[in-house]
């Protein structure tokens, strides 16, 4: 099909086509566009498709749901074809109620589209403040309730980037009706209030008078409140929330600064009392939170430590008498070794491990299962081609070595993949990867030949879950070893992963590559 023109196009959204020649014609005109158009060529395509035709067009189809793919690719045209645009030509005239009819669409690729085209009103800071101040704001603020989390999230992005102009948009934004239409969102659902709390923290990570602003405007204090509700269920939902809002240390400053970390902290010095249960799900959700934090390499920069000095308290949660508080701290252990910085923490606090291997000795079940998992997790770190590889090979092997069933952690852990309780078989082939990840590990391997014989016999393992966790591991050892430290096996572990992860004795494979 050649490529049509401005005013093929033209001719063809006004003709009685079929939805499919439609959809052809404008998908073609639309990728042969430039992403990189200039505004000359951007006023040239407009001249021929005002917004009235586009606007127009991209209504008409979206009343009909057979014509969802042609409503997609308008969309992507007039983001193309606006991408040169300044935003004061966007929202002039006959635009401005387009898009005011955007950002009220109820299919999500058009208000994305409207939102999108918003955006670019953070180009200018003079822009900025227009919007700010303009019935566009309440319309993007109400989408942050979009039923599509992505349109929900790109909201939510411009109103960020809004604020993060200058300072003079800043203090717009917080003067304006924004504020108060935030705090109403607030009480409509837990999904809104989640995105409002998420906003207003991204926000207040902006700089210093951001994060002032944030925590005076008391959008945050209904967070806050809920972690004191006399009701569990709305304080395990308020720490739930906190919790998903510590993707970056970035909200680090203003959780602190309201109070809350603290009022989590204060919840882990509850007592293990087994009998009291709101009590026991408090705790587990607080330790979750601060795991959760301390699988952040970054938390080490921030003041987490020396206000709450969690790693010191850490061994008393795992030695706990209540099986869910002990379970979770166990998790935790491996949160916090869960990347380099981590692992550092953990070696200068060596009670953490002391306790850690005490259980270990006599788990069973959940507990043996959980135990295993979170070595492999800590283990299983490496830093490939970074200054510190040699530092982390070192510290994982530290740990390993300290486990107190070696010299047997390797043999023992072959008793446990073959468990018939998946949880436990999951965790040790977990381990299994993660020891085969390290050079000193290859070597571990190479002494255990009743394990890798196990691995190597593809007769005692039916099951594709466990099929791929065989093939993984083996995949680490060919990757890492070599005939030195492997010696005769390693060209059967060769073999093995050439073969791929569902061979049988006597059946015929295309041999897959290795990588």
């Amino acid at each position: 099909m050649p490529v049509p023109t401005s005013a093929d196009i033209y001719q063809t959204l006004h003709s009685h086509q079929s939805l499919d020649d439609k959809l052809a014609q404008v998908q073609v005109f639309t990728a042969s566009l430039s992403d990189n158009m200039t505004l000359e060529e951007a006023d040239e395509i407009l001249q021929v498709l005002p917004p009235g035709v586009l606007y127009g067009s991209l209504t008409l189809a979206a009343d009909t749901e057979a014509n969802v793919p042609l409503v997609k690719t308008l969309c992507k045209l007039i983001s193309k074809v606006y991408r040169p645009v300044p935003y004061p030509a966007i929202v002039e005239d006959q635009s401005f109620d387009y898009l005011q009819a955007g950002l009220r669409h109820f299919m999500p690729d058009i208000r994305y589209l409207a939102v999108k085209l918003v955006g670019k009103c953070t180009e200018e800071p003079e822009d900025a403040v227009d919007m700010i101040n303009s019935p566009l704001l309440p319309l993007v603020i109400a989408t942050l309730g979009f039923q599509e989390a992505y349109v929900a999230h790109k909201a939510a992005d411009v109103l960020y980037n809004v604020c993060a102009v200058d300072e003079e948009c800043l203090e717009e934004f917080f003067a304006s009706e924004a504020i108060n239409l935030l705090k109403q969102l607030v009480h409509i659902h837990g999904t809104m209030a989640f995105r409002v709390y998420d906003l207003m923290v991204r926000i207040g990570g902006i700089s210093e008078a951001a994060l002032k602003r944030s925590e005076k405007c008391g959008v945050l204090y209904r967070l806050k409140n809920e972690m004191n509700s006399p009701d569990t269920m709305i304080r395990l939902n308020a720490i739930e929330s906190t919790n998903e809002l510590i993707s970056t240390c970035q909200s680090v400053p203003a959780l602190m600064r309201m109070g809350i970390l603290q009022e989590l902290s204060l919840a882990m010095d509850g007592d293990d009392d087994v009998t009291n249960i709101d009590a026991i799900l408090i705790k587990c959700a607080a330790l979750k939170l601060f795991g959760r934090l301390y699988s952040l390499p970054t938390v080490y920069k921030t003041d987490v430590e020396s206000e709450f000095h969690f790693l010191d308290r850490l061994p008393s949660f795992i030695c706990s008498d209540a099986g869910n508080v002990q379970e979770v701290s166990l998790a935790v252990v491996g949160l916090v070794g869960s990347h380099p910085p981590g692992l550092e923490a953990l070696l200068s606090h060596p009670q953490i491990m002391t306790n850690f291997y005490l259980v270990t000795d006599r788990s069973i079940g959940i507990i043996k299962a959980t135990t295993i998992q979170t070595l492999a997790k800590i283990i299983g770190v490496t830093s490939p081609g970074l200054p510190d590889e040699q530092k982390v090979n070192d510290m994982t092997e530290k740990i390993y070595r300290d486990i107190t069933t070696q010299p047997d952690s390797l043999k023992n852990m072959l008793v446990n993949v073959k468990q018939p309780v998946d949880h436990v078989r999951l965790a040790a082939y977990s381990f299994l990867e993660a020891v085969a990840s390290h050079p000193w590990g290859v070597q571990e391997f190479a002494r255990e030949f009743e394990l890798l014989g196990y691995l190597l016999d593809r007769t005692n393992t039916h099951e594709q879950q466990w099929q791929e966790w065989k093939f993984s591991v083996v995949k680490q050892l060919v990757q890492l070893g070599s005939e030195d430290t492997l010696g005769r096996h390693y060209a059967m572990l060769q073999q093995y992963e050439r073969q791929g992860p569902y061979y049988r004795p006597g059946q015929v494979t295309t041999a897959m590559k290795s990588g």
